[in-house]
């Protein structure tokens, strides 16, 4: 047999070897048992702790506040949708400072939910930021908490 068939059987028999030894020590068992996924990781992340901590733990400080976007627009969305996770907030009564949006993000903070884009339903309210702002922030004429919308 000459020389370059058998590096090629000898290649071919590494890779075999590679695939059905190293695989299974590199894939997690668990991988497959329910799809293309690692079934593991559902109990892995049902063990987690949580770290959101919803409207009410909010409210235990923030009543007014929280009591405002409750009749507001933006009463569908959680504190936490804007101001991020608050479990360090809580936990710590206040240190931990919460996510606020920069002054010069505004318009992209809030262009998140409301810049116009194709696909986006006729009755929410979208708007081309560029054009609307004209060199504001979206806060000057919008309160996001506030229950009317100015």
């Amino acid at each position: 047999m000459p020389e370059q068939i058998t590096r090629l059987i000898g290649f071919f028999l590494l890779i075999l070897l590679g695939y059905f030894v190293v695989r299974p020590m590199v894939i997690p068992r668990s991988y497959g048992l329910y799809g293309r996924y690692r079934a593991a990781a559902v109990h892995e992340l049902r063990e987690r702790e949580p770290r959101h901590i919803g409207n009410s733990a909010c409210a235990e400080c923030h009543e007014d506040t929280v009591e405002s976007v409750a009749a507001s627009r933006h009463a569908s969305l959680s504190c936490e949708s804007c101001h991020g996770v608050g479990q360090a907030h809580v936990e710590s009564f206040g240190e931990a400072e919460m996510k606020r949006p920069e002054l010069d993000d505004i318009p992209h903070f809030c262009g998140v939910c409301h810049h116009k884009r194709t696909g986006r339903p006729a009755a929410f309210p979208v708007v081309d930021i560029e054009e609307h702002m004209e060199g504001m922030t979206c806060t000057e004429c919008h309160d996001p908490h506030a229950a009317e919308a100015m």
